[in-house]
């Protein structure tokens, strides 16, 4: 796992010197081991190693071919680089045994093709420095990042793992871009190809990227919403062996590897197959809350002492994240709504004084179909074709109920349409006062490119989870408070079989008018104890809610009533104050939306400070 930043021009030239080292150094903590640097007339290329597979100086990037044509910077795991090795073993002269080279010689063997092959999370950008081109790629779900900037006034091409290193290296004031902060304040995450700054762009996760002949080109290798092979085998004894050969493949480093234990199905499973690969010389992490009806821990003890791990837990509380918080905002690249981001960081801190590589649960929700809104939508399924008048009594009879819950319940059933329900249950904003100044509609962009929602096959809703909500948020969140403390994060349930097993199971064996995740509590309750597989599910949550209200509250409030918090940002303050006002008289309970709001404006007062 690491960092790269570079710039490239192939048409005039590299005419001033850029600050490569400079920029380098922002990426110390994806990779702490090493550092390296390539550059030419047109090329300067910088770069940060976390080493994780073949720990000697063979490994070390940016690494060149034999013949000095070809230059690879690349971050992430190709988990079935033995595989895609033994294929093409007989065709290089080898010098190391890490993924990079078979990656780069996969590259040279197959051609643009490779990608195609790779089970992995990857960012990666190889340079032709013959004939003057450069491709680039991202992993099919989004686990890892790549940023650019293509100043097409000078056809510099920036690139870069964060967006601070490219901003240094482009010696460039890049300004907000209203509409997608609009974007954030609805959906609590960005587009997969667009950034909070304007001309800052991401490459989309499965698309590769070329430049050539002073053209940006993309392309999508990999599609969710695309068919898959059909191996017409759902059993759980196919399953079995998909799931025990993705996680054997994560368990692969040089490095001491864990697991991240929240005391959910994903993650105790994973544990689980991981302690029998390992013969119970397993270790696991759990971050727990003092506030009893959040904390997992006890949960997640009880199961590391079954299956005989060594256990590690951490407590906090509000002063400990209030410790937390201005690390948390200093480092951030675009703002982060998910409140877990900051224990998980936490977590990763905690962790890393013992591992170097985490597996986690990141990914099982959205495949097998995890989240209460989907039973929700399958139930609105019904409800829409209800006669009008049945419905109308219902909607008037739970608007008259003075509940937060009941009352968004009603809004809710208003919506006409299978789309517009599912936008609404998608967006924090919920039916909030909208703070955002300028009036912009997100609906189409929030799902575009997709065809018409069907009301018969929730893996609609659940492709678009995986391309936008799992990618933006989940991923990107995991990134960070991972690679924030120089410790790689691997995701089993994403490999590229599960992934393609996912899609083709019916959304009927994933979610009932009342059941989520069906097959895969099926398969586990074959290994797991009951007090696992009938645990209500409670996801990865921190009181937030309580703390704005209580330890939180004079931060919150010494962000939204300064001035300086808003400049830049099209956002109403006096609605803002208003909607914290609310929040802390207990009378609605505003703390997704708020707390997306007060995201961005610590943001805003961080990150160009900082810069």
């Amino acid at each position: 796992m690491c960092g790269f930043v570079g710039v490239i021009n192939f048409d005039k030239g590299l005419n001033s010197n850029f600050p490569i080292k400079q920029a380098t150094n922002l990426l110390i903590d994806r990779g702490p081991d090493s550092e390296g640097f390539f550059s030419n007339e047109f090329c300067s290329m910088g770069f940060r190693r976390l080493s994780i597979i073949d720990l000697s100086k063979n490994a070390d990037q940016p690494m060149t071919t034999s013949d000095g044509r070809y230059v690879c910077v690349f971050n992430g795991e190709i988990y079935n680089f033995k595989e895609i090795f033994s294929q093409i073993k007989d065709k290089f002269n080898w010098k190391s045994k890490s993924d990079t080279e078979v990656l780069l010689n996969s590259f040279l063997y197959w051609g643009d093709q490779f990608i195609n092959q790779l089970d992995g999370m990857f960012a990666f950008l190889i340079l032709d420095t013959k004939l003057k081109k450069i491709f680039a790629g991202r992993d099919r779900v989004g686990e890892k990042p790549f940023y650019y900037y293509f100043d097409r006034k000078r056809n510099n091409f920036f690139f870069s793992s964060k967006i601070k290193p490219l901003m240094i290296m482009a010696n460039e004031n890049f300004s907000y871009n209203d509409y997608n902060i609009g974007y954030f304040l609805n959906f609590g995450h960005f587009k997969n190809d667009a950034s909070i700054f304007n001309k800052i762009l991401k490459i989309p996760p499965g698309n590769i990227l070329k430049l050539e002949d002073k053209t940006v080109l993309l392309k999508e290798y990999f599609s969710i919403h695309g068919e898959f092979k059909n191996k017409h085998d759902f059993s759980f004894q196919n399953f079995d062996v998909l799931l025990k050969e993705s996680i054997q493949k994560r368990l692969i480093s040089d490095k001491p590897v864990g697991i991240f234990l929240s005391g959910g199905i994903d993650s105790s499973l994973i544990s689980f197959i991981a302690s029998k690969v390992l013969k119970n010389d397993i270790k696991t992490f759990t971050v727990g809350f003092e506030e009893k009806k959040y904390n997992e821990s006890i949960i997640a003890r009880k199961l590391a002492n079954d299956i005989g791990s060594e256990h590690h837990e951490i407590i906090i509380n509000e002063k400990v994240l209030m410790k937390n918080i201005p690390d948390f905002f200093s480092k951030i690249d675009e703002p982060i709504f998910d409140p877990s981001t900051i224990p998980l960081l936490i977590l990763s801190r905690f962790a890393k004084k013992s591992i170097d590589v985490c597996l986690s649960g990141d990914g099982a929700d959205e495949l097998f179909g995890g989240y209460q809104y989907y039973s929700i939508m399958r139930n609105f399924s019904l409800f829409i074709k209800l006669p009008k008048q049945i419905k109308r009594f219902i909607i008037s009879s739970l608007s008259r109920f003075k509940n937060h819950k009941l009352i968004l319940l009603s809004e809710y059933l208003k919506t006409d349409n299978f789309l517009k329900s599912y936008l609404f249950l998608r967006t924090v904003k919920k039916d909030s006062e909208d703070v955002y100044d300028l009036n912009n509609s997100f609906d189409s962009d929030f799902l575009s490119p997709i065809d018409e929602l069907r009301e018969t096959d929730l893996n609609d809703i659940m492709k678009r989870d995986i391309k936008n909500i799992l990618a933006e948020n989940y991923l990107r969140k995991t990134d960070y408070a991972t690679m924030s403390n120089s410790l790689e994060s691997r995701a089993p349930f994403l490999s590229k079989d599960i992934i393609q097993f996912s899609q083709n199971l019916h959304s009927k064996n994933k979610v009932s008018f009342i059941e989520k995740k069906i097959f895969l509590r099926k398969y586990a309750k074959n290994l797991l104890p009951k007090y696992i597989i009938n645990k209500k599910k409670q996801g990865f949550e921190i009181p937030i809610k309580e703390w704005i209200r209580g330890g939180l509250n004079k931060w919150c409030y010494e962000r939204i009533f300064d001035k300086e918090s808003y400049k830049d940002l099209p956002i109403n303050q006096n609605l803002v104050q208003k909607i914290f006002n609310i929040h802390n008289s207990g009378k609605r309970d505003f703390h997704p939306y708020l707390w997306t709001i007060i995201c961005l404006l610590e943001y805003n007062r961080n990150f160009k400070s900082g810069l």
